[in-house]
């Protein structure tokens, strides 16, 4: 009996233990499963503002687009509409000192501009 004495305390000390020990992995466990799902939460948050702005930046490249096209209607449309003929001396006098200053260097711009010197 006296074996008793000594082993039913230390076997209730030691269940006592095993249920802390459980306990506590169980609440890390727990902890790091709640951490997780706020990571992921956060995650799914930021990829739908990314997703939204995705869209938004591609709906705004159609309007551009859109625009874009529009505006080239109209200069074609004003091309067609011009005058045939040579460009005035003065349309050809601001193209030489565009290409001059854009560092041009072509034989076709020498032949066009040569003898054309800018406002130098």
């Amino acid at each position: 009996m006296t074996w008793l004495r000594i082993a039913l305390p230390a076997g209730t000390a030691i269940a006592i233990l095993v249920l802390v020990i459980m306990w506590q992995s169980a609440a890390s466990r727990a902890d790091q499963a709640e951490k997780k799902y706020a990571q992921a939460a956060a995650d799914l948050d930021a990829e739908r503002k990314r997703a939204n702005q995705l869209e938004q930046t591609a709906l705004q490249r159609l309007a551009d687009q859109a625009t874009v096209d529009a505006m080239g209607r109209i200069f074609n449309d004003a091309i067609d509409a011009a005058p045939g003929g040579a460009p005035g001396a003065s349309t050809v006098a601001l193209g030489c000192e565009r290409l001059r200053r854009a560092g041009a260097t072509s034989d076709t711009f020498k032949r066009i501009c040569s003898g054309r010197q800018g406002g130098h």
